[in-house]
């Protein structure tokens, strides 16, 4: 429709410009007809021509932009079907590395120690998630179980609104039990959440720093 549209333009304006070549000269050659009058037909051809390009143009920058934007989330998504896929192909070597800690199943990383996007990523290859914590009783039970004075990274996190702390799998809010005088920003914002051992509980750290991490075998929290 657009194209027929632009066609039947150009062809008025051609109409236009011929009636007006052949009515001023009436019985007279046509290459008699003065030649600035003819020069105002082409011009105003070419003028509508340009617009109708420039038009054009920008439909075709706004199309490429959103098909940019949606190419990065196709990929992004993909990626992450490729990180899924991998865990469960590894299915039998990845499971059984998660433990049973009150109802839930956990992986609790002492040997690696990864900054907190590096730990996400690597809960996401064996299959789950960089964890959060459901109630007092659950981290608790965890904090019993940790070796390392440092901290283990969790995936609870304020990344997108400061202060308004979500699950990383579920995007659900997060329950937190900080330390004293937590969180505290002294790193800056955005920071990460590390979880200490029964005498220490959350609190936030530079997410650039390496820790030992926790994992989730679910996304329900």
């Amino acid at each position: 429709m657009a194209r027929l549209l632009t066609l039947l333009f150009f062809v008025l304006i051609a109409g236009v410009c011929y009636g007006s070549l052949t009515g001023s000269q009436s019985g007279e050659d046509i290459e008699t007809v003065p030649k600035d009058l003819e020069t105002r037909c082409i011009s105003t051809e070419q003028k509508a021509f340009n617009e109708t390009l420039s038009k054009i143009e920008s439909s075709l920058e706004r199309i490429i932009l959103q098909m940019s934007a949606q190419q990065e989330i196709f990929a992004a998504r993909l990626e992450d079907f490729q990180d899924q896929l991998k865990a469960v192909l590894n299915n039998s070597i990845a499971v059984p590395k998660f433990q049973l800690i009150g109802s839930r199943r956990f992986y609790i990383e002492e040997d690696l120690s990864q900054d907190w996007k590096t730990a996400a990523r690597t809960c996401r290859k064996m299959g789950g998630h960089l964890a959060s914590i459901k109630d007092e009783e659950e981290q608790n039970a965890i904090s019993k179980k940790l070796e390392q004075l440092n901290g283990y990274w969790l995936g609870s996190n304020d990344h997108a609104e400061k202060g308004s702390f979500v699950s990383l799998a579920s995007g659900k809010p997060a329950f937190l039990k900080w330390s004293d005088g937590e969180p505290n920003y002294y790193f800056g914002f955005p920071s990460c959440i590390a979880l200490g051992r029964e005498d220490a509980p959350l609190w936030l750290s530079d997410c650039e720093f390496t820790k030992h991490f926790i994992c989730q075998a679910d996304d329900d929290v």
